[in-house]
């Protein structure tokens, strides 16, 4: 796992540090933008709505088992997409907005006492 910010922050000022031709800065400039586009690991997503209450964040599919945080407890929980009660989790009634989710992390595949799993 990187942290994104941090390299961003480190192509830009070897940049600065170093003459560039301009096909060089638009080689750096799209090899951050790539970097930004690539999903994140370990970050919150917060549902958010646009201004007509309508939810315009990256949603869980439907069904899917998320981590999810109101910024002090973090629980796991399901994503539902209901035609007739809307988004909402499964297990929680809360507000979605007052909360954001991230998908569960890869089970570890891992060795124990020499053994595969």
């Amino acid at each position: 796992m990187i942290d994104e910010k941090k390299l961003i922050e480190e192509l830009r000022e070897k940049n600065y540090n170093i003459v560039f031709s301009i096909g060089d800065q638009r080689l750096l400039n799209k090899v951050i933008r790539i970097i930004k586009e690539q999903p994140k690991v370990d970050e919150w997503i917060p549902f958010t709505v646009d201004e007509d209450g309508i939810l315009n964040c990256e949603l869980p599919e439907d069904e899917q088992k998320v981590l999810v945080t109101d910024g002090e407890t973090v629980w796991l929980d399901t994503f539902i997409n209901d035609d007739d009660y809307g988004c909402h989790l499964a297990y929680n009634n809360l507000d979605l907005l007052d909360l954001a989710w991230q998908p569960l992390p890869k089970p570890y595949k891992g060795e124990i006492n020499n053994v595969n799993y």
